[in-house]
């Protein structure tokens, strides 16, 4: 793990979630989150998601402390695998054998 531990002081709650839930996240309704990469009374780490073929993911950061503001920063890094496929010529040899009558003195 390459990634460092950024400093941290203050709590928040992190969800993730899809265009449709984010929303409603904004207008305070009910959501749906996604439990890979949510994250409730979180106040500093790095949080590895694996195995999301989704696009549009959308992050939504909730002060839970209703008494004090709260400064966040956030930085997002994808580590992504390419797989790569090349088209390349093969030789192959054809060996024909066949039977030949010889001669012994």
């Amino acid at each position: 793990n390459m990634i460092s531990k950024p400093p941290g002081a203050n709590q928040c709650d992190i969800y993730v979630f899809d265009a449709t839930n984010a929303s409603y996240f904004r207008s305070k309704s009910v959501f749906s989150y996604w439990s890979e990469g949510t994250r409730e009374n979180f106040k500093s780490g790095v949080v590895l998601m694996k195995n999301l073929n989704i696009r549009g993911i959308n992050i939504g950061i909730r002060n839970s402390d209703m008494m004090h503001g709260i400064h966040v920063a956030i930085e997002v890094v994808a580590i992504t695998k390419r797989m790569l496929y090349k088209t390349r010529e093969v030789r192959t040899f054809v060996l024909n054998t066949r039977k030949v009558p010889s001669y012994r003195n």
